[in-house]
C-alpha cells in the first residue's frame, strides 16, 4: 500500500515546478550527497541551485536568508575552499558550512543543525528530486513547527527514473524503524 502511494508521489514529483516561498526565508539548506566526484553530479547541482535560490531571495526579501550547505567529510573542504576561492558569492556573514560529523543517512543532516539555526522558522529545503518524499518525511517528524519549502535541482529524466525505486525503497525501510514519517 505504501509503495503504490509512494510511486504516485513520485510520478508528481517528475513534473514538479520550482515556486518561490510566498514568506521570507531565514534558511536555504543544502544537502549534500554522498558521491566521491565532489565537484560534479548532483550534489554540485543542488549548490549552484542552492546559490541561485539564495541570489534571487536576497534581492527580494528585507534580509538575505542564512545559506545553509552540510557536506561529509568528502564535500565539505572543496565546496568551502570553492567558498573562499569566491566561485559563489555569498557574504560571509550569510554562510553556514557545516561538516556533518557522523553521518549514515538523511537523518543525520537534520539533527546535526547548528543550534543558533535551529529556532529560526522558515526553511527552503535545496535536495534533488528523488530526494524530496524523503526530506519531506524527515521533516515532518523532526521539524513539526517549522514552515519547509522545497527546491528541486536538475536532473537528467533519467537520473530520476534510476534513482526514485532506490528512494521507495529507503523510505519504508527508515519509516519502519521509525526515523522518520510514513506520511506526507
Amino acid at each position: 500500500m505504501i509503495e503504490l502511494e509512494l510511486k504516485k508521489e513520485f510520478l508528481l514529483l517528475s513534473s514538479y515546478k520550482n515556486k518561490l516561498p510566498p514568506v521570507n526565508i531565514d534558511v536555504v539548506y543544502v544537502f549534500s550527497g554522498v558521491e566521491k566526484n565532489r565537484l560534479i553530479g548532483s550534489s554540485f547541482n543542488r549548490l549552484k541551485t542552492g546559490v541561485k535560490i539564495w541570489e534571487k531571495l536576497s534581492k527580494i526579501q528585507k534580509q538575505p536568508p542564512i545559506f545553509l550547505f552540510q557536506g561529509s567529510s568528502e564535500w565539505y573542504l572543496p565546496v568551502k575552499q570553492a567558498f573562499d576561492n569566491n566561485r559563489f558569492n555569498i557574504p560571509k556573514p550569510f554562510l553556514r558550512l557545516e561538516l556533518v560529523k557522523t553521518w549514515v543517512n538523511t537523518l543525520d543532516q537534520f539533527l546535526q543543525i547548528p543550534a543558533g539555526l535551529k529556532k529560526l522558522k522558515n526553511w527552503l529545503i535545496v535536495t534533488s528530486p528523488w530526494h524530496i518524499p524523503r526530506v519531506k518525511r524527515y521533516a515532518r517528524k523532526h521539524w513539526p513547527n517549522k514552515l519547509v519549502y522545497y527546491w528541486s535541482s536538475s536532473v537528467k529524466p533519467k537520473e530520476f527514473v534510476k534513482y526514485f525505486p532506490l528512494e521507495i525503497k529507503k523510505i519504508i525501510a527508515y519509516a519502519k524503524k521509525g526515523d522518520l514519517s510514513k506520511e506526507l
